[in-house]
């Protein structure tokens, strides 16, 4: 009996242990973003996670050992929301994709090497798409697409079941910076550059799915993005906003806002860039909140000039007949942030519903905001652990392991409070323990 008991209570704290790390990995879930640090030298990075509290929980170092250029994505495939990670690698290496997270935060759920520069991507129904942006005035971008069992699957080659480029003749080099999947066409947002960053006006083009056709194009302003990538663009109503950056990195520039209706696909300038302070400051990225308020970060051509935000609404920007005084009265003050944003080209900048608040990356410090344009807070770079280079929600993440698809029976994991299903066959066992 002595030995039944020991037994007993052994099995006892194997599941109470269980449970506590359980709780452990739950927390996890508790993030409210994801962000990405790399050191002064830029040559590595790490993963770490906040959660929006009293004060708030910021987790670094969750990964490390990533190269100096991450950049990372929110996917959701067959109804679980995943972490897709890029490191690039350089000129004719692929980059390496890895998919976060499991249980914990301890390994990739998935990794292969494939890309090119990747700067986009999302999974709709069976299919990994992505958008390479090649390296600007050498090589064109392109948008592939994969099959997402294939990146799953550990003995699998990853070849791309489709690859569309784009080429339009000219001496341009298309490289493809952003794009989004609505009603079943993926809009893909194209610059045209050459080696000297020389800028024509970029496209936007209509593709259908999942055969990869093109559908339709149409121009957009000069450099779409800059060097904000994935958040050139923002859907809000039928219609997508296109920030466009103007030109190259030095000098004049000619900015726009551009409004693209997606049912009649058709362009307008909204704002042609006479509001702002100098000829040298173009639009870089923007997001649109639920109820139309809307947040644009704006960077100057001249390294000196620091990146500013300014919030407006998706119907003032369109309503208002754009005086050279339209952006003076909508600056958010970012004056209680030791360093500002950083100066370059602003960073990677999206509304949380699930936090209420705009976040914004830069190169010195992230940043909340609300629907108002009020600062929230401010992460210095000494709060994460490392230089600010890349934001993403955290909302709804999964923590599981093997991700199947749902007529599998399974979406994989251990998502019943992340017990493991092997430590649940020990309740039985401890049970019967108890009666002999």
């Amino acid at each position: 009996m002595k030995r039944t008991g020991t037994f007993r209570w052994s099995l006892l704290l194997a599941l109470v242990f269980a449970l506590t790390a359980g709780t452990s990995w739950a927390a996890l879930t508790d993030a409210d973003a994801v962000f990405l640090t790399v050191d002064n030298t830029y040559t590595a990075a790490a993963l770490g996670t906040i959660e929006v509290a009293s004060p708030d929980v910021i987790s670094k170092n969750l990964v490390t050992g990533l190269g100096g250029d991450p950049m990372g994505f929110v996917v959701e495939i067959w109804g679980e929301k995943k972490i897709l990670l890029r490191e690039y690698k350089g000129s004719g290496t692929a980059d390496t994709v890895s998919l976060y997270p499991g249980e914990d935060w301890s390994g990739p759920v998935a990794q292969k090497a494939f890309g090119d520069n990747i700067q986009q991507a999302q999974v709709e129904g069976d299919y990994l798409y992505v958008a390479n942006w090649g390296n600007t005035g050498l090589r064109a971008g392109s948008i592939e697409q994969y099959d997402i069992e294939d990146f799953l699957d550990g003995t699998a080659d990853v070849e791309p079941v489709e690859t569309l480029s784009f080429d339009d003749g000219d001496a341009f080099t298309d490289q493809v910076k952003d794009f989004r999947i609505v009603d079943g066409y993926l809009y893909a947002l194209v610059s045209d550059v050459d080696g000297t960053f020389t800028y024509d006006a970029g496209r936007l083009y209509k593709i259908s799915l999942p055969d990869m056709t093109v559908v339709d194009s149409l121009n957009v302003g000069k450099n779409p993005g800059g060097s904000v990538t994935k958040a050139a663009m923002a859907l809000y109503g039928n219609a997508l906003y296109v920030a466009c950056f103007g030109g190259g990195y030095v000098g004049a520039l000619e900015p726009s806002l551009v409004k693209v209706d997606l049912t009649a696909f058709t362009a307008t300038v909204i704002d042609d860039g006479s509001a702002l302070p100098d000829t040298t400051y173009g639009y870089c990225g923007l997001a649109v909140a639920s109820d139309g308020a809307l947040l644009v970060n704006v960077a100057s051509s001249n390294w000196l000039n620091p990146t500013l935000i300014y919030r407006t609404t998706v119907g003032g920007l369109e309503a208002a007949a754009l005086a050279d005084d339209f952006w003076e009265d909508k600056e958010v003050d970012l004056s209680e942030v030791a360093y500002g944003l950083g100066i370059g080209f602003g960073g990677t900048l999206f509304f949380d519903g699930a936090t209420d608040r705009f976040w914004v990356e830069g190169s010195y410090a992230a940043v909340t905001i609300d629907r108002a344009g009020a600062l929230l807070r401010a992460y210095e770079a000494t709060d994460l652990g490392g230089n600010p280079y890349d934001l993403l929600p955290a909302a709804g993440l999964s923590f599981s392991g093997e991700i199947l698809r749902p007529s599998g029976g399974s979406s994989g994991g251990c998502n019943g409070g992340f017990v493991p299903a092997g430590l649940l066959l020990l309740v039985p066992l401890f049970l019967l323990s108890g009666r002999r």
